[in-house]
């Protein structure tokens, strides 16, 4: 998942990594996809479940102020607190979203709620609507 995403290049993620059973989390940064930051911890072993194709799984991350916590299957992986990263500054705030690179990936059921957003309802019936036209209604 990606959170507080201010650019194309400019986010914080988090994902697990079916092989070797890691969580990874990651600040992008600069003007190219391969430019990243490793905050502390960048690397936990997933406790609790494994993850494996053709398996759903919930994964979850709560931002509140710097303090990130991210869980799959709602068991806490891991937590840190949003800092400086060497000389890149922390990302205050900026979009959400889901992301995958080099994997096959599924997702149902995203849901983003807190202060000023709601309970994760979304704002538009979703339902006939082509998923890209329906992304460019919940963009802004």
């Amino acid at each position: 998942m990606v959170v507080r995403a201010i650019s194309e290049y400019e986010y914080y993620i988090v994902y697990p990594e079916p092989t070797p059973g890691n969580a990874a989390f990651f600040q992008h940064h600069g003007k190219a996809f391969d430019k990243r930051a490793r905050p502390e911890p960048n690397k936990t072993e997933i406790k609790g479940t494994k993850i494996t194709e053709g398996t759903w799984f919930h994964f979850k991350i709560v931002v509140k102020g710097n303090d990130l916590k991210w869980f799959i299957d709602n068991q806490l992986q891991a937590e840190t607190k949003l800092a400086k990263v060497g000389d890149l500054d922390v990302y205050k705030k900026g979009k959400v979203g889901i992301w995958a690179w080099q994997t096959k990936a599924s997702f149902d059921d995203f849901k983003v709620s807190g202060p000023g957003i709601g309970n994760g309802a979304t704002a538009v019936d979703p339902r006939r609507k082509l998923a890209t036209t329906w992304s460019w209604l919940k963009q802004d």
